[in-house]
C-alpha cells in the first residue's frame, strides 16, 4: 500500500509552506531549492513555496506558521528547533518536515524509528558534538583553559546543550564562560566581551539565529584575536579558523526527500528521523597563521577539508 501511494504524482501546483531563519545569501534556501529540483520539481509550475523567514523569536515564528496554515500548504518545513516548535504548535494535522539537534529531547517525537506525531526529519547527534567542540580547540591549544560558549537561551534545547557542553568541559578540565545572545541587542552585548585575555577561546552553539549573525561573529572573533570552532561549514564564509559540525547542503537535500514523499501521499509515522553521523572538521590554515597557530599534525590528518 505504501509503495503505491509513493508512487503517485503530487498535484499540480502543490503549495508547501518553509519556516527558516532570516539570512542573507541562505544556503538553506538554496539547498532545499536545489533537491527538490533534482527530484523533479519545477518551482511555480508543479510546485508552490511559501517562504516565511523568521528572525527566530518564539512569537514571530508562531505568527508566520499559523499564517502559512491558514494558507492551506500540504506539507509545512520547519528548519530548526524553534521553527519546529512553532509548527506543531501552528498544526497537528499538516505534515511537517522539520530539522532539530535532538528529535527526542525536544519532544517532537518518542521514537525515531516511527514518528508519533505529525511530523519527521533530521535529527543531529548533538551529544559528539558538544564533546568535539571543546577537544578540538583543546588539542589545537593545549594550555587553554578558558573558554567562552556563545549561546542562544531561547533555543529550546539549549538547557540540555548546555548541561552537556560543562559536562565536556569538566572532563577536559576546561572553565567554560556562558555568553547569552538571544536577539541583536543581547549578541552585540556578548560580542563586546571577546577581548584578549577574557578567555583562550570561543565555541559557537549550533543555533540559527546565531548562524544568521555569522559575519558578526567572526568579525568579533578576528578581533580580539581568538582561536573558535564553529557548528557549520556556513561560518567560513565569513572568515572563520575551525568548524565542525554537519553539512546544510545534505540536511536540505534529506528535507526535500522527505517533501517529496509526503507530497505522494506517505505518511510521518512510516518515514523513520534520519540522524546525521557524518560531520566534517575544516579548518582554515590562513586564519591560523594570522593568528600565529600551528595546528598539530593530528588535527590536519583528521580534518575533511582545509583551506590554503
Amino acid at each position: 500500500m505504501a509503495a503505491a501511494a509513493n508512487a503517485e504524482d503530487p498535484p499540480q501546483g502543490t503549495r508547501i509552506g518553509v519556516l527558516l531563519p532570516q539570512m542573507p545569501n541562505s544556503h538553506l534556501e538554496k539547498s532545499l531549492r536545489t533537491g527538490l529540483a533534482d527530484l523533479g520539481y519545477v518551482e511555480t509550475k508543479d510546485l508552490l513555496i511559501e517562504w516565511r523567514p523568521s528572525a527566530q523569536v518564539p512569537e514571530d515564528l508562531s505568527s508566520r506558521a499559523s499564517d502559512l496554515v491558514k494558507s492551506n500548504v500540504a506539507v509545512i518545513v520547519a528548519i530548526g528547533t524553534a521553527a519546529a516548535r512553532a509548527a506543531f504548535g501552528a498544526s497537528s494535522t499538516i505534515p511537517i518536515v522539520f530539522t532539530t539537534g535532538d528529535a527526542v529531547a525536544a519532544g517532537f517525537v518518542t521514537n525515531l524509528a516511527k514518528p508519533d506525531r505529525n511530523g519527521t526529519g533530521v535529527s543531529f547527534l548533538a551529544a559528539e558534538l558538544h564533546e568535539k567542540s571543546l577537544e578540538v580547540p583543546h588539542e589545537l591549544i593545549p594550555r587553554a583553559h578558558r573558554i567562552m560558549y556563545l549561546v542562544n537561551p531561547a533555543n529550546p534545547l539549549s538547557p540540555q546543550d548546555r548541561v552537556k557542553m560543562h559536562a565536556a568541559a569538566d572532563a577536559l578540565g576546561l572553565e567554560l564562560i556562558t555568553i547569552e545572545a538571544r536577539n541583536i541587542d543581547e549578541l552585540r552585548a556578548g560580542l563586546r566581551r571577546f577581548q584578549r585575555g577574557a578567555a583562550h577561546g570561543v565555541v559557537v552553539q549550533g543555533d540559527l539565529f546565531l548562524l544568521g549573525r555569522r559575519a558578526d561573529i567572526a568579525r568579533a572573533v578576528r578581533a580580539a584575536r581568538l582561536p573558535a570552532i564553529f557548528p557549520y561549514g556556513d561560518y567560513h564564509e565569513a572568515g572563520v579558523l575551525m568548524s565542525y559540525g554537519p553539512s546544510w547542503k545534505d540536511v536540505m537535500r534529506m528535507v526535500a526527500g522527505y517533501v517529496d514523499k509526503l507530497l505522494k501521499a506517505a505518511q510521518p509515522r512510516d518515514l523513520p528521523i534520519q540522524q546525521l553521523f557524518k560531520y566534517d572538521l575544516t579548518i582554515n590554515l590562513m586564519i591560523a597563521r594570522d593568528l600565529g597557530v600551528e595546528v598539530p599534525n593530528a588535527l590536519l590528518l583528521r580534518a575533511d577539508e582545509l583551506i590554503k
